[in-house]
Protein backbone atom coordinates (compact mmCIF):
# COMPACT_ATOMS: atom_id res chain seq x y z
CA UNK A 1 0.00 0.00 0.00
CA UNK A 2 2.65 2.60 -1.12
CA UNK A 3 3.90 1.97 2.84
CA UNK A 4 7.16 -0.25 2.52
CA UNK A 5 9.57 -0.27 -0.26
CA UNK A 6 12.37 -2.95 -0.76
CA UNK A 7 14.93 -3.05 -4.07
CA UNK A 8 17.63 -5.17 -4.27
CA UNK A 9 19.91 -6.14 -6.87
CA UNK A 10 23.00 -8.20 -8.35
CA UNK A 11 25.46 -7.70 -11.13
CA UNK A 12 27.99 -10.08 -11.99
CA UNK A 13 30.20 -8.14 -14.61
CA UNK A 14 33.15 -9.55 -16.28
CA UNK A 15 36.00 -8.21 -18.00
CA UNK A 16 39.26 -9.42 -19.85
CA UNK A 17 40.91 -6.19 -18.62
CA UNK A 18 41.76 -7.82 -15.63
CA UNK A 19 43.80 -10.49 -14.60
CA UNK A 20 42.56 -14.60 -14.77
CA UNK A 21 42.85 -14.23 -11.00
CA UNK A 22 39.70 -11.29 -10.58
CA UNK A 23 37.74 -11.56 -13.90
CA UNK A 24 34.46 -11.26 -12.43
CA UNK A 25 33.10 -8.20 -10.10
CA UNK A 26 30.16 -8.84 -7.77
CA UNK A 27 28.27 -5.69 -7.06
CA UNK A 28 24.97 -5.82 -4.49
CA UNK A 29 22.77 -3.48 -3.72
CA UNK A 30 19.64 -3.16 -1.35
CA UNK A 31 17.34 -0.55 0.11
CA UNK A 32 14.42 0.07 1.97
CA UNK A 33 11.64 2.59 2.71
CA UNK A 34 9.12 3.34 5.26
CA UNK A 35 6.28 5.54 4.40
CA UNK A 36 5.31 6.64 7.86
CA UNK A 37 2.87 9.06 7.03
CA UNK A 38 0.27 6.49 5.60
CA UNK A 39 0.17 4.63 8.71
CA UNK A 40 -2.74 4.77 10.34
CA UNK A 41 -1.00 6.27 13.74
CA UNK A 42 0.07 8.97 11.68
CA UNK A 43 -3.10 10.11 10.04
CA UNK A 44 -4.52 10.44 13.54
CA UNK A 45 -2.86 13.63 14.75
CA UNK A 46 0.44 14.65 13.34
CA UNK A 47 -0.83 15.31 9.56
CA UNK A 48 -1.86 18.86 9.66
CA UNK A 49 1.45 20.19 10.45
CA UNK A 50 3.65 16.75 8.88
CA UNK A 51 1.92 15.41 5.87
CA UNK A 52 4.53 13.49 4.35
CA UNK A 53 7.62 11.33 6.26
CA UNK A 54 9.58 9.07 4.88
CA UNK A 55 12.38 7.04 6.60
CA UNK A 56 14.88 5.17 3.98
CA UNK A 57 18.55 3.84 4.04
CA UNK A 58 20.62 2.08 1.41
CA UNK A 59 23.59 0.41 0.75
CA UNK A 60 25.46 -0.63 -2.78
CA UNK A 61 28.31 -1.66 -4.39
CA UNK A 62 29.51 -0.47 -7.61
CA UNK A 63 32.41 -1.73 -9.85
CA UNK A 64 35.11 0.33 -12.06
CA UNK A 65 37.06 -0.81 -14.72
CA UNK A 66 38.02 2.26 -16.49
CA UNK A 67 41.43 1.66 -17.33
CA UNK A 68 43.21 1.06 -20.84
CA UNK A 69 42.55 -2.60 -22.32
CA UNK A 70 45.61 -5.27 -22.00
CA UNK A 71 46.92 -4.08 -18.96
CA UNK A 72 47.17 -6.72 -17.27
CA UNK A 73 49.61 -8.42 -20.15
CA UNK A 74 53.48 -8.00 -20.34
CA UNK A 75 54.45 -6.54 -23.14
CA UNK A 76 57.74 -6.37 -24.85
CA UNK A 77 59.73 -3.62 -26.84
CA UNK A 78 59.17 -4.33 -30.89
CA UNK A 79 61.63 -5.77 -33.13
CA UNK A 80 62.52 -2.24 -35.05
CA UNK A 81 63.09 -0.07 -31.83
CA UNK A 82 66.43 0.18 -33.47
CA UNK A 83 68.41 -1.26 -30.29
CA UNK A 84 71.27 -3.39 -30.52
CA UNK A 85 73.88 -5.37 -28.73
CA UNK A 86 76.08 -6.51 -30.38
CA UNK A 87 74.49 -5.82 -33.78
CA UNK A 88 71.94 -7.17 -33.40
CA UNK A 89 68.49 -6.23 -32.93
CA UNK A 90 67.02 -6.82 -29.32
CA UNK A 91 63.54 -6.61 -27.33
CA UNK A 92 63.21 -6.58 -24.36
CA UNK A 93 60.10 -5.95 -21.57
CA UNK A 94 58.28 -2.90 -21.44
CA UNK A 95 55.19 -3.97 -19.07
CA UNK A 96 54.83 -6.31 -16.12
CA UNK A 97 52.69 -8.52 -16.21
CA UNK A 98 49.95 -8.35 -13.48
CA UNK A 99 47.17 -11.43 -13.05
CA UNK A 100 46.10 -10.19 -9.79
CA UNK A 101 44.79 -6.43 -11.01
CA UNK A 102 40.87 -5.99 -9.93
CA UNK A 103 38.04 -4.26 -9.82
CA UNK A 104 38.04 -0.78 -8.23
CA UNK A 105 35.12 -1.23 -5.99
CA UNK A 106 33.07 1.72 -4.26
CA UNK A 107 30.81 0.89 -1.25
CA UNK A 108 28.40 3.41 -0.52
CA UNK A 109 25.67 3.65 2.41
CA UNK A 110 23.01 6.19 3.19
CA UNK A 111 20.18 6.67 5.05
CA UNK A 112 17.49 9.65 6.02
CA UNK A 113 14.81 11.03 5.65
CA UNK A 114 12.21 13.03 3.82
CA UNK A 115 9.50 15.34 4.88
CA UNK A 116 6.76 17.17 3.73
CA UNK A 117 5.02 20.65 5.62
CA UNK A 118 1.93 21.97 5.33
CA UNK A 119 0.68 20.61 3.05
CA UNK A 120 3.91 20.27 0.91
CA UNK A 121 4.35 24.05 0.70
CA UNK A 122 7.73 23.18 2.75
CA UNK A 123 9.39 19.75 1.20
CA UNK A 124 13.01 18.52 2.08
CA UNK A 125 15.60 15.64 2.60
CA UNK A 126 18.37 14.97 5.33
CA UNK A 127 20.89 12.02 4.63
CA UNK A 128 24.40 11.48 5.90
CA UNK A 129 26.09 8.71 3.48
CA UNK A 130 29.28 6.89 3.80
CA UNK A 131 31.05 6.28 0.26
CA UNK A 132 34.46 4.12 0.05
CA UNK A 133 36.56 3.14 -2.50
CA UNK A 134 38.71 0.43 -2.09
CA UNK A 135 41.76 -1.02 -4.89
CA UNK A 136 41.73 2.20 -6.44
CA UNK A 137 43.23 2.03 -10.07
CA UNK A 138 46.27 3.89 -10.29
CA UNK A 139 49.15 4.00 -13.11
CA UNK A 140 52.44 3.78 -10.70
CA UNK A 141 55.80 4.49 -11.45
CA UNK A 142 58.27 1.95 -11.29
CA UNK A 143 62.39 2.78 -10.24
CA UNK A 144 64.40 2.87 -13.12
CA UNK A 145 66.39 0.15 -12.12
CA UNK A 146 63.58 -2.29 -12.19
CA UNK A 147 63.61 -1.04 -16.69
CA UNK A 148 59.91 -0.22 -16.56
CA UNK A 149 58.77 2.77 -16.32
CA UNK A 150 54.90 2.44 -14.66
CA UNK A 151 52.63 -0.16 -13.29
CA UNK A 152 48.74 -0.26 -13.10
CA UNK A 153 48.40 -1.89 -9.67
CA UNK A 154 45.24 -1.59 -7.32
CA UNK A 155 46.15 0.33 -4.43
CA UNK A 156 44.63 3.34 -2.66
CA UNK A 157 41.43 3.52 -0.15
CA UNK A 158 39.17 6.81 -0.58
CA UNK A 159 36.56 7.91 1.63
CA UNK A 160 33.73 10.42 1.22
CA UNK A 161 31.61 10.81 4.07
CA UNK A 162 29.11 13.77 4.49
CA UNK A 163 25.62 14.85 5.33
CA UNK A 164 22.92 16.46 2.78
CA UNK A 165 20.32 18.77 2.90
CA UNK A 166 17.53 20.25 0.53
CA UNK A 167 14.52 22.20 1.22
CA UNK A 168 12.21 23.28 -1.07
CA UNK A 169 9.81 25.84 -0.62
CA UNK A 170 6.48 26.94 -2.20
CA UNK A 171 5.93 30.75 -1.44
CA UNK A 172 3.23 31.57 -3.88
CA UNK A 173 1.52 28.62 -5.53
CA UNK A 174 -1.52 30.40 -7.32
CA UNK A 175 -2.82 29.87 -11.10
CA UNK A 176 -1.37 33.53 -12.01
CA UNK A 177 1.76 33.06 -10.48
CA UNK A 178 4.29 30.78 -8.73
CA UNK A 179 7.35 31.10 -6.85
CA UNK A 180 9.47 28.14 -5.75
Amino acid sequence: NNRYIVKASLRIDGSSKFGTNNRYGYFPAVGAAWVMSEEGFWKDGLTKAVNFFKLKASFGVTGNADIPSFLRFGTFSGSNNNIQYNNDSIIFPIRLENPNLKWETTQTMDAGFEFGLLKDRITGEFAVYNKESRNVLLKTSSPTSSGFKEYWQNIGHIRNRGIELGITTFNINTAAFKWK
